[in-house]
């Protein structure tokens, strides 16, 4: 008797030890970047109290995990894998939704990145360097030909022959026009409304009154931490 009680207690123990051991779970997805063509391979593990539903659990969490993962690693370039991985466990650890699931450990195991979806994020990070290069050039060309004179010297560099042709009629006054054409595009942006209304009230203000409301703008600026504007009006 004691020979076939043995097995069954044995069986009984594991059972109930089972029982006593945290639940643990392991999330693998495709994260999207900031180029969504471009993702990360994520690892999400997570571990329940002992006797949890795990499987129950699990569903009513992982599509949570996943939104909060997905939205953070958006921010992030794949080139970036580090700060991605710190971003997204960060974002995990911080939902507050997340914190009272009654999990035990949360963490992200790993983050990888494909070579594929790298060259990608290369390839489009050498295109945003091209591009801004490039407007960055045009607007130098602009700041040079909205001035006569730069104008002039920009169109004669490295080309000393071209000195004679100014002393021809059809050159004179071209760089003014093409200052002209080009000096358009560097318009001031319009008043903003509200400064233009301030403006207005303190046209016809009395001295009495602008003092008061000096002294109450300063109190304002320094409520927004603009000490150095409150100091300013010292002047005023």
């Amino acid at each position: 008797m004691n020979g076939s009680g043995m097995p069954l207690r044995s069986r009984l123990r594991r059972i109930f030890a089972r029982r006593l051991d945290p639940v643990p779970a392991k999330f693998v997805a495709r994260l999207p970047s900031e180029i969504p063509e471009a993702q990360f391979q994520a690892v999400i593990e997570a571990t329940w109290p002992p006797g949890t539903d795990a499987c129950q659990s699990m569903r009513s969490l992982a599509d949570r995990l996943l939104n909060v993962a997905r939205t953070a690693a958006k921010k992030y370039s794949v080139l970036d894998r580090d700060k991605a991985w710190a971003g997204i466990e960060r974002a995990l650890l911080s939902e507050a939704g997340i914190r009272q699931s009654g999990l035990i450990t949360l963490r992200v195991a790993d983050v990888r990145v494909r070579p594929d979806d790298r060259s990608l994020a290369e390839k489009q990070r050498s295109l945003r360097h091209e591009v801004a290069l490039a407007r960055a050039r045009a607007e130098n060309l602009r700041v040079l030909l909205a001035n006569p004179t730069t104008a002039c010297l920009w169109w004669l560099e490295n080309s000393p022959d071209k000195l004679e042709k100014l002393a021809d009629n059809d050159m004179s006054g071209i760089f003014d026009k093409v200052a002209a054409i080009f000096g358009e595009s560097a318009e001031s942006p319009p008043a903003d409304p509200i400064a233009e209304l301030i403006r207005l009230f303190l046209k016809d203000l009395d001295g009495q009154f602008r003092e008061l409301l000096i002294e109450q703008l300063g109190r304002v600026f320094k409520g927004y931490e603009r000490d150095d504007l409150a100091a300013s009006l010292d002047d005023c």
